[in-house]
């Protein structure tokens, strides 16, 4: 899917490309973060330190998401905020 999304640009922004990106590529991590909760892996240690690297890429990708969402609704307020100054003038 990853591959797919670099090749296909199935937004029209590449704004919107690069944050669909990155989520899949967050998902990735997430997965590869859930296989060392298996019983594959008995060291308790190295699952707290992996449940801390898990928590920590979440918040991340939710931050960096809110981020994105808040620059482009600001992006937005200011653009019909400039045009209803000039429209006013």
């Amino acid at each position: 899917m990853v591959i797919m999304l670099g090749y296909v640009n199935p937004f029209s922004e590449k704004i919107f490309n690069t944050v669909e990106l990155f989520n899949e590529c967050c998902v990735v991590i997430h997965l590869y973060h859930s296989l060392c909760f298996t019983d594959f892996q008995p060291d308790m240690a190295w699952r707290d330190i992996t449940g801390f690297s898990l928590i920590g890429s979440t918040v991340g990708n939710i931050v960096i998401n809110l981020g994105v969402v808040s620059f482009l609704t600001l992006a937005v307020f200011a653009r019909k905020a400039k045009l209803f100054y000039l429209k006013t003038k």
